[in-house]
């Protein structure tokens, strides 16, 4: 039987820190919207009413610090549920204790809510690598960042560049040509094997943007072919998988968390703290189960959407 054509594109970030930890984003807010940007525990941000600017220290799921605007300044603290994707603020003048209303929630990944390029950092060139970083949060343990933006290079610091295995170019989400990724439902894939660091010996995030032609099984991102495997990927009935230690940890998200012919923003996070794995698509999560299996420790020949049956990358 003839396999069909496979086009998955997929900007992968893979972090040592997983995105729900990362409170950086846009917020819809009481006082109109906010764009947050956080780079370690330090946290600046910009909101829409009277000019307004934070500035703040987060520790843990708690943001306290000071806001300032055309009329007024004083201090705020706010208190993050489990994924980030929301707080309970209050707020006070001056000095005062916060007690006024101040909440929100989170509308999108990264700075501008109408970016369709959710949690990515700036673009840097492969040659600056070791020399030059973007300042971006994200850049807190980011271990790579594939574009596919006519190359295979690694645009974090590490340059980890991939090695394409039969893979071809075309266009992305945006209709821009040699943008993505094409596979062939069969063997064609990219191999992370350039001194690629293990990944799975903590907490870890792989997100990606995923187009899907059909409803067959498709490896998003694992190492498939080891004692240990780890395998991300799509699953019959539109639902997403996380296969983990050979098995060990074999987790489900809902039926049409995803679909064809369209794209989606997926995310897979390992979260060692809240001993749990979480999937998020388009920046809602899906899915979350308890516990997280053992560390794994894997040869250095990972892959990315090796046998996918279809799908794209970008």
């Amino acid at each position: 039987m003839k396999k069909n054509l496979v086009t998955l594109a997929i900007l992968l970030l893979i972090c040592y820190i997983g995105f729900s930890q990362s409170i950086s984003g846009v917020y819809n807010t009481d006082f109109k919207e906010m764009t947050i940007t956080q780079n370690g525990n330090k946290v600046t941000g910009t909101y829409k009413h009277q000019n307004g600017r934070v500035e703040g220290t987060l520790s843990g799921q708690t943001l306290t610090g000071f806001w300032v605007q055309d009329n007024g300044k004083g201090k705020f603290v706010f208190e993050f549920n489990s994924d980030f994707s929301g707080y309970t603020g209050k707020w006070g003048y001056n000095d005062a204790a916060p007690a006024s209303k101040w909440n929100g929630t989170r509308i999108a990944g990264v700075q501008t809510a109408s970016s369709p390029q959710q949690n990515t950092p700036a673009k840097t060139s492969p040659s600056a690598q070791k020399t030059t970083s973007s300042n971006s949060p994200l850049e807190n343990g980011l271990a790579a960042w594939y574009q596919f933006d006519g190359d295979f290079n690694d645009y974090s610091t590490n340059s980890y560049h991939a090695t394409n295995i039969g893979a071809s170019w075309t266009p992305d989400r945006n209709g821009e040509t040699n943008k993505a990724v094409s596979f062939d439902g069969n063997s064609s894939g990219v191999r992370l094997d350039n001194g690629f660091p293990n990944v799975f010996n903590g907490s870890l995030t792989v997100s990606m943007w995923v187009y899907f032609k059909d409803d067959t099984r498709a490896i998003l991102f694992g190492s498939y072919n080891t004692a240990n495997n780890v395998v991300f990927e799509k699953h019959t009935n539109n639902r997403l998988r996380i296969w983990w230690n050979n098995g060990q940890i074999d987790f489900f998200s809902p039926d049409n968390v995803v679909g064809t012919n369209k794209w989606f923003f997926v995310t897979f996070v390992r979260d060692k703290g809240q001993n749990k794995f979480i999937i998020y698509v388009n920046d809602k999560e899906v899915a979350s189960t308890s516990g997280i299996g053992t560390d794994v420790t894997l040869p250095c020949k990972i892959a990315l959407a090796i046998t996918i049956s279809s799908g794209r990358w970008e």
